[in-house]
């Protein structure tokens, strides 16, 4: 959280409390999707949160179509495409609502891919000077800037709180995520791994 230099978006707010007011859960597969992006962008939310909040927001817009629909019966002045429009809107919203973290996900992940040549040149400039991976992957997160150094301290932060015994474990958790999507970047940390176990200072 000292990392994230931020308070709660309205996004991450609204969330929040629409889980306390109707916890809705979406299904099994569409939940992982959902908790690994959410875990991946650092929001602080769940799942179940993302998915009550556009269904109250849907149905918010629904009821708002059915109460202007009403009253229009009741003045006898018929209005009845307006109505339908905005009850079909906050219907069909209710999905890319729900998927909306996803949807930063896929941003978040091509911010962080404009900064990946520049993480690895100061990993191997830090390498270069000094044989640790903990001090490059701490060198690195120091000088980019987000989101991709948000990651880096991720990845120490595992560490520190045990969710990983080593930073080659939590970073080989880390570069997971990457595979789909960014091939060349995890050769790219495994090669400088590789480094650490070379003996020869030349070969290295």
């Amino acid at each position: 959280r000292e990392n994230l230099e931020k308070n709660l978006s309205r996004y991450e707010d609204l969330c929040n409390k629409s889980e306390k007011i109707l916890k809705i859960s979406p299904g099994k597969k569409d939940s992982e999707k959902i908790l690994n992006a959410i875990e991946k962008v650092h929001l602080e939310i769940t799942p179940e949160g993302a998915m009550s909040f556009a269904v109250l927001t849907g149905l918010s817009i629904a009821s708002f179509g059915i109460l202007i629909l009403t009253i229009s019966f009741l003045l006898k002045e018929i209005i009845v495409f307006l109505p339908l429009l905005i009850i079909l809107f906050g219907l069909t919203i209710i999905i890319p609502l729900s998927k909306y973290p996803l949807t930063y996900a896929n941003e978040y992940r091509l911010k962080a891919s404009n900064q990946m040549v520049l993480c690895i040149l100061y990993l191997v400039t830090y390498m270069r000077h000094t044989s640790n991976l903990e001090n490059a992957v701490k060198f690195a997160g120091e000088h980019l800037t987000a989101p991709l150094s948000l990651d880096l301290r991720k990845i120490l932060w595992d560490v520190e709180t045990g969710k990983f015994v080593t930073v080659k474990d939590s970073l080989d958790s880390y570069l997971a995520y990457w595979r789909p999507y960014n091939l060349e970047f995890i050769e790219s940390f495994h090669l400088i791994q590789g480094s650490l176990y070379e003996p020869d200072e030349t070969r290295r």
